[in-house]
């Protein structure tokens, strides 16, 4: 039966065909079709037991592996760091070609950026570039830390002969880890925005709202190349954004009045951040009492705040500290400084369980809250709200309303930033006879705003030798998830994790 015989058929006479009928018809409708079209099909491969794919899949992973260790090599030694030209063609060595891992290849890819090659930010304590690194397979879709030599650090944007001296020392205190802490890089980006501002002059031939605007933009892409931003920076930089956008309604006023607007809007952002942290210890101090036994965790400024509004009452705390940046010392020696007379237990991380013996309170900062209620910190603030859960102990968090995001996170591996993997190898030595060459002390640098300030760690560190074959994890942040949280304290009361939705929308609706 030819083809043409096939289709002849009626549908009456295929209905009239018994079941054996069709099936045999079938099988020569395919046989005639393979017949017609036998070098378009493709070769069965043979039936494979479950030892043969797993080994298969095996020998697959260690080629892709090879693969992307020998595009990045490439990368770095003979591609274009700027444009990552010359690197292959996967996706593992465009990324190794577009994100080298030293500020030598990014100098050669820019030689005019830094005349006479001399170093902007060149500070004879800070650490030298530290060599390359393995990182984890498990965050390696997150941007890796950066070197923390200044030239790197400044050819993150375009541009950088746009960008005002203010912005750029800043950026490069960012990415040498000389300003750490959340709230004092938020702080002195405002004040960065405001030497900017100040010194701006508007173009005859543009818009002064839309030119201002694309300065102020450029200098924040340039803070986010050095070290990535957080959820309250995006905050701050969209209320910033906000009063510049809206200039051109004030057609009656001059260029000098819209630029005093400006900056009479930075310096209240600034004043109501400060207020706002005042605000939280007074509300926040009244959930202390006398002979309570409170727990902390980290650094935030609003729980330095509160913590020193609450030693009216006679109450012992507990600061519980990690490495590297070692931020439970800092609030130690300032609440030892500003109450004498409050008792302090120093703890290690490795004493968590041991310290929340005795405790009936636990006190937390947070660097964002989630619109899920979920509250991203230090890392560690996970665990501990998660021990401190295990034994029905309330966790009070502390964030101010400018910290609130929109967006829904539920982990800390598809979003978290990455600090210096060599500095989980950094030992600290007293430089009297310990380990020299290990990390320095971090020394207490405050970053002032006023007559108040914020703490913040400066971590230094020469001398450590890389280790081979090891993967290194630093991810600077953690999730505490709803259920670790039994109430949040912002300048405006107590309420709910689950109540974070409704003050984000109030908050927006009156524009922070």
């Amino acid at each position: 039966m030819s083809q043409a015989d096939i289709d002849a058929i009626s549908d009456e006479q295929l209905k009239a065909l018994s079941k054996e009928e069709k099936k045999a018809l079938k099988a020569r409708k395919r046989a005639l079709w393979e017949a017609a079209n036998g070098d378009k099909l493709k070769e069965k491969k043979p039936k494979m037991t479950k030892a043969e794919r797993r080994a298969s899949q095996a020998a697959q992973r260690a080629a892709k592996g090879q693969t992307a260790s020998g595009g990045k090599a490439e990368g770095k030694a003979g591609g274009d760091g700027a444009t990552g030209t010359g690197a292959g063609d996967s996706k593992a060595n465009t990324r190794a070609a577009a994100q080298p891992a030293s500020g030598e290849a990014k100098a050669s890819a820019h030689p005019g950026a830094n005349p006479g090659g001399v170093d902007p930010g060149a500070n004879p304590d800070a650490p030298a570039a530290l060599p390359a690194f393995r990182a984890a397979a498990l965050f390696s879709h997150l941007p890796q830390h950066a070197s923390a030599d200044a030239a790197s650090a400044g050819l993150g944007v375009g541009g950088a002969q746009e960008l005002h001296p203010v912005i750029m020392q800043l950026g490069l205190k960012y990415a040498s880890g000389h300003i750490t802490n959340p709230d004092a890089r938020v702080m002195a980006m405002l004040q960065a925005f405001r030497a900017l501002v100040e010194d701006y002059n508007p173009p005859t031939d543009q818009e002064m709202s839309r030119h201002l605007l694309k300065r102020l933009e450029r200098a924040f892409g340039f803070l986010t190349s050095c070290r990535p931003h957080t959820p309250s920076m995006g905050n701050i930089m969209r209320s910033v954004k906000q009063v510049v956008a809206k200039l051109p309604d004030d057609a009656d006023k001059t260029d000098a009045e819209k630029k005093a607007k400006v900056l009479d809007r930075i310096d209240d952002i600034s004043s109501r951040l400060l207020l706002a942290a005042q605000q939280i210890a007074r509300i926040g101090a009244k959930r202390i009492s006398d002979g309570d036994v409170v727990l902390t965790f980290g650094y935030t400024y609003a729980v330095e705040l509160l913590l020193r509004e609450a030693a009216s009452c006679s109450y012992r705390l507990v600061i519980v500290d990690a490495r590297p940046l070692h931020e439970g010392r800092h609030l130690m020696k300032a609440l030892n400084a500003a109450c004498p007379n409050l008792s302090i237990t120093f703890v290690c991380f490795t004493g968590l369980s041991y310290a929340l013996g005795d405790v009936n309170k636990v006190v937390l900062g947070a660097d964002a809250l989630m619109s899920n209620g979920a509250a991203i910190g230090r890392a560690g603030t996970a665990a501990v709200a998660t021990a401190a859960r295990a034994r029905h102990i309330p966790v009070i968090l502390a964030c101010e309303t400018y910290k609130l995001c929109r967006r829904v996170q539920l982990d800390a591996i598809v979003s978290n930033e990455l600090g210096d993997p060599l500095a989980l190898l950094q030992v600290a030595g007293n430089g009297a006879g310990g380990n020299s060459g290990g990390l320095v002390m971090p020394g207490l640098n405050r970053y002032s705003t006023g007559d108040e300030g914020i703490w913040c760690a400066e971590v230094r560190g020469s001398g450590v030798d890389d280790v081979p074959g090891v993967d290194r994890l630093n991810p600077l942040f953690d999730l505490t998830p709803i259920q670790g949280i039994s109430l949040v304290v912002t300048e405006a009361g107590f309420m709910p994790p689950t109540s974070a939705p409704v003050l984000l929308r109030e908050r927006d609706t009156n524009e922070m």
